[in-house]
């Protein structure tokens, strides 16, 4: 019997290993070209990264702790591209 192919949820990609000062520049850049509330919200600063143990519950080894200056009517979004690069990048050591 044949194999199906997974879904695209379902591969898993190599995560790329950047500072926190490059994993906030890729989230300041996302936040920066966002069309999120007619880009109301490309302002927002980005936040830091922070390191976590134990992984969470996609393998990454970082959060955010807080969102700077960022409207509540912005957070949703924000937190879509950082729940994006999460799935993409690990905190170098």
């Amino acid at each position: 019997m044949a194999q199906s192919k997974p879904k695209v949820s379902e591969v898993v990609l190599p995560r790329k290993w950047a500072t926190a000062q490059g994993i906030r520049a890729v989230l300041a850049e996302r936040i920066r070209f966002s069309t999120a509330l007619d880009g109301q919200c490309r302002q927002c600063p980005p936040p830091t990264p922070v390191p976590i143990a134990p992984l969470d519950s996609t393998g990454c080894n970082w959060t955010v702790l807080a969102l700077p200056r960022v409207s509540e009517a912005c957070a949703p979004a924000v937190y879509e591209i950082i729940d994006a690069v999460k799935l993409e990048y690990n905190l170098a050591p």
